[in-house]
């Protein structure tokens, strides 16, 4: 199938003095079925600060295994009393993050004769584990209960890619009237127009109203899809990064448009039809860059991030589609419209997808 076993890292939380022994293999056997495994005694480098590293791996993970041994909620600190029951202990302190995300899948792994603790021998802020069903993880049965594992896993890393898929359809859905709205008055470039700057804000507008809307949508409905359903910070976010790229895409065209238009470089003897590839070229330029910072955004939201990927992926795939829009569809700006924010946002989720698959057969190697 084409999906690869986790869209993050899965992290390990354990205590050593109780199931050390079952980490180390349990990292061994999941690392094994080609999974990306954070694990602390891989991954936390010799004077490296420790907790800072796990808040880290615990933003990025999608998915979260606690361990669970005979003592995990019993085992005595220095002073005698429970090491769950200190605000600094770094298991509380994984498994607390961990419930603090809606969006992870958290699984207590219960190894060998543990059971899930009662929650009334767990600190209030942890009881959210108790409503949890444990994953059983025995000596005995080793192989069988890696194996519901690795299901598990699976089935979580389905949920997210379902979500980016699904967004695409969503992006054109949304495309098609932002576009209809955004090509309602058609822009003027023509010099002698007393309105330039009017005829530029409303390029900003329509440019700033069609990202808005495609950006919103796609970020809202990705937050919707995934556990805690946390849309409504995702639709503010993609109607404000949208509406501020396709501004700057808008001025970064305008500008060397203007002076095109205006006769600036008229005295390099320029041909009518060089002209015309230089208003290609800003346009081409003026969309690769909105490609470029919707891109971004994209990357921000993946999880793990993949800012420079979604950058490089939206530039590109934005000034290949302006120029293709700008020299075959200038006739056709709704079509265009709709073209170049798929396009963008779908090769952009393609390369996401393709490097964490990459990094996923690496790791398998």
């Amino acid at each position: 199938m084409l999906v690869p076993p986790t869209v993050a890292p899965i992290f390990i939380g354990y205590r050593r003095d109780d199931t050390g022994h079952a980490a180390g293999r349990l990292r061994d056997s999941l690392a094994a079925l080609g999974h990306d495994v954070w694990f602390d005694l891989d991954k936390v480098k010799i004077a490296t600060p420790y907790r800072s590293r796990i808040v880290s791996a615990l933003r990025e993970c999608e998915v979260a295994l606690i361990l669970i041994g005979p003592q995990w909620a019993t085992l005595p600190d220095r002073d005698g009393g429970r090491r769950i029951d200190d605000p600094e202990d770094d298991v509380r302190m994984e498994v607390q993050l961990a419930l603090e995300r809606p969006d992870i899948t958290l699984v207590p792994v219960l190894v060998d004769s543990a059971r899930m603790p009662e929650p009334d021998e767990l600190p209030p802020d942890l009881r959210g584990l108790c409503a949890l069903s444990g994953a059983p993880l025995m000596r005995d049965t080793w192989r069988h209960c890696v194996t519901d594992l690795h299901e598990t896993i699976q089935q979580s890393a389905r949920r997210g890619w379902r979500a980016w898929a699904e967004a695409l359809p969503v992006a054109a859905a949304v495309a098609v009237p932002a576009a209809f709205i955004a090509a309602a008055e058609r822009v003027q470039t023509d010099p002698s127009n007393p309105s330039a700057g009017f005829n530029f804000s409303r390029l900003a507008f329509q440019r700033a109203e069609l990202w808005a809307l495609v950006m919103g949508a796609v970020l809202a409905w990705v937050a919707f899809r995934r556990p805690g359903q946390r849309w409504g910070p995702a639709l503010r976010a993609g109607l404000l990064w949208g509406a501020l790229f396709g501004l700057l895409g808008a001025a970064v065209h305008a500008i060397p448009t203007y002076f095109i238009d205006n006769g600036t470089w008229t005295g390099w003897g320029l041909t009518e039809e060089r002209v015309k590839d230089l208003h290609v070229a800003a346009f081409a330029l003026g969309v690769g860059v909105t490609g470029a910072g919707v891109g971004a955004l994209i990357g921000v939201a993946w999880n793990p991030p993949g800012i420079k990927r979604g950058l490089l992926a939206g530039l590109v795939t934005g000034g290949l589609l302006g120029w293709l829009a700008r020299t075959e569809l200038e006739d056709h700006k709704i079509r265009a419209s709709i073209l170049i924010a798929v396009g963008v946002i779908g090769v952009t989720v393609a390369t996401e997808w393709l490097s964490r698959a990459a990094t996923t057969g690496r790791a398998s190697t």
